[in-house]
């Protein structure tokens, strides 16, 4: 046995060891990832995730997977509008929903037209990149909170235009035409077809998808790393600076705005042709909302962390409308949150949360628990509230502990029985937990502010 020498502890020193040897295993790893091309480092998960789905998957986890492209899509698109150039843009998904009712115009027996796809395609993309223009050369000298104000408002205009254009008065032909089929939307898209092939199947629609993820994060990549990305990033950190720089601050916004609503505009066409319908619905505030929380998780200005976003918040409320999975990723992934937390502490907690789950299952003999699960509900946000107050060790982790059981038991008696209830609950309680832990998201760069 080693002794001691005088002045010298080596538990302490072991101890600064083993956290010296875990902050730089993650400092490596996230070094090595932000050093890695982003197609590499997406590209080899994407593929492998791809053959799974093709290979084991039926149609419904096929669809989920579309939709997890389709969300990679528009957040790469958002991340070069929001996270490179710094723009507050709220009508992202305006440009979304006018190339996917482009090509539907195009493309479906609304007008009787039934463009070709290396025609329709372009014009849904052109069309959208139009309506970014036309929103840019008003709007882009507006910055921060008011910028954002104005593309919401340009957003909502186009969820209206979608709902009342069906019945446009044409005065020379003195009738009406239906342009948008109001809410009950276009039907009868057209899959795209190219040299005689169109997808038939979920498995060939994931293909479609999955390279067209590809082929925009192989083409953003090159752009944030071209001197335009760079330029984009200095207009973000200091607008000001970047015009003494002598750089063109409305020409960088424009081609930002333009760019983003280039991929949004795409990403419309294909969905509207991989549904084979658009709805006004399809455009709502829900999108908007989770691509933005998308990009927050992976982190403002990484592509590979808006890709790694949209995969979770696609598959996430998936996972969540099964109680016995939702029960599963709750309990096991906050059993090892705790114990990686701390050891003691952890500990302590972990056995609260089952004292919670005794208790809610002693009490789901009852008749009801409704009244006791909603009083669990209104009394969990208010606990919460009171946990930053407290300062002593020990009543805190008493506050947590009682924190754990209130909240296992609304999760028992109220919210896995009920999926829709939950699974915003649990998103954005995950969302709010994960920025606290880390504000720059799991790809992003953490950023110091002078003032």
């Amino acid at each position: 046995m080693n002794t001691p020498t005088i002045g010298h502890e080596e538990w302490a020193v072991e101890l600064e060891a083993r956290r010296d040897w875990r902050r730089d295993r993650w400092g490596w790893l996230q070094h090595q990832a932000r050093q890695a091309p982003s197609a590499a480092l997406v590209g080899l998960p994407l593929a492998l995730a791809l053959a799974l789905a093709l290979l084991f998957g039926n149609d419904y986890i096929l669809r989920v997977a579309g939709t997890a492209c389709i969300y990679g899509v528009l957040a790469m698109g958002l991340t070069l509008v929001v996270g490179q150039a710094g723009l507050l843009d709220l009508g992202y998904v305006a440009y979304f929903g006018v190339g996917a009712y482009a090509y539907a115009l195009l493309a479906s027996p609304q007008l009787g037209l039934h463009t070709p796809i290396w025609l329709a395609l372009p014009a849904a993309i052109g069309a959208a990149m139009a309506a970014g223009l036309l929103l840019g050369v008003p709007g882009l000298r507006l910055n921060d909170d008011y910028l954002g104000i104005v593309t919401l408002g340009f957003g909502q205009v186009i969820v209206l235009l979608a709902l009342k254009l069906d019945r446009l008065a044409l005065p020379w032909a003195g009738a009406t035409l239906d342009l948008t089929g109001g809410p009950n939307g276009i039907l009868g898209i057209d899959p795209p077809r190219l040299l005689g092939w169109a997808p038939a199947t979920q498995g060939h629609w994931l293909l479609v998808l999955a390279a067209t993820l590809l082929a925009v994060l192989a083409l953003a990549s090159r752009v944030v790393d071209a001197p335009l990305g760079q330029a984009w990033r200095a207009l973000r950190e200091d607008p000001l600076a970047a015009a003494a720089m002598g750089l063109p601050v409305t020409r960088l916004r424009l081609l930002a705005v333009s760019s983003g609503a280039a991929i949004a505009g795409l990403a419309g066409a294909l969905f509207a042709g991989w549904q084979g319908a658009i709805f006004p619905v399809n455009l709502d505030l829900s999108l908007l909302l989770t691509l933005y929380a998308a990009i927050l998780i992976g982190g403002l200005g990484s592509l590979p962390g808006a890709l790694v976003g949209a995969a979770l918040l696609a598959a996430l409320p998936e996972i969540l409308r099964d109680p016995a999975l939702g029960r599963a990723l709750v309990y096991g992934g906050g059993a090892l949150a705790l114990i990686l937390w701390r050891r003691w502490p952890g500990a302590a907690l972990l056995a609260a949360g089952g004292c919670g789950i005794a208790i809610a299952a002693s009490l789901a003999t009852q008749a009801d628990v409704t009244l006791a699960g909603n009083l669990a509900l209104v009394a969990l946000p208010i606990v919460l509230a009171a946990l930053p107050l407290v300062r002593r060790p020990w009543q805190r982790l008493g506050l947590q502990a009682f924190t754990l059981v209130l909240a296992t038991f609304a999760w028992e008696t109220r919210l896995a029985a009920e999926p829709g209830l939950a699974r915003p609950l649990l998103l954005g309680v995950a969302l709010i937990a994960m920025l606290i832990v880390r504000p720059h998201g799991l790809f992003g760069r953490q950023r110091v502010t002078v003032v």
